[in-house]
């Protein structure tokens, strides 16, 4: 297996970092007292994250999208959820300021909630992370068109 190496730049706030930290301290802990594994670092919680990611949406997108019979006979748009997932927040943040957290324009954000785009996929993954990471049967929906 031949590895491509691309380096990205995420930015996490004070709570993902620390919460990123916690995982890596737990892990090697469990692996150096219960199994003798290797350690881990914190980039391997990301590699981790992103391969869970990339396979859940593989699998989605087997078991929901790419299914020849349906796709015959319907074509499905995709629409993230991600505005439901801010509405049902406690804290009742504003859409600016999640823009400002991972980075981008608030009106992209507006664009994105209102899936009249569809975000990148760093962008995708910072609000997914942003969000609490929820299932991406959760946050999918597809809709007939």
């Amino acid at each position: 297996m031949s590895f491509y190496k691309k380096d990205y730049t995420i930015t996490l706030n004070k709570e993902q970092v620390e919460q990123v930290q916690r995982l890596v301290t737990y892990e090697n802990f469990r692996r150096e007292f219960m199994r003798g594994e290797g350690l881990i670092q914190e980039e391997d919680i990301f590699y981790a994250a992103l391969n869970y990611y990339l396979n859940s949406i593989e699998s989605f997108y087997k078991r929901e999208v790419f299914n020849r019979e349906e796709q015959l006979n319907t074509k499905k748009l995709i629409n993230l959820d991600f505005r439901r997932l801010l509405n049902e927040r406690e804290d009742k943040i504003k859409q600016k300021d999640i823009a400002r957290i991972i980075g981008v324009d608030s009106a992209h954000i507006n664009q994105i909630l209102s899936n009249k785009t569809a975000p990148s996929l760093d962008i995708f993954i910072k609000l997914w992370i942003f969000f609490d990471k929820p299932s991406l049967d959760e946050l999918i929906k597809l809709k007939n068109i």
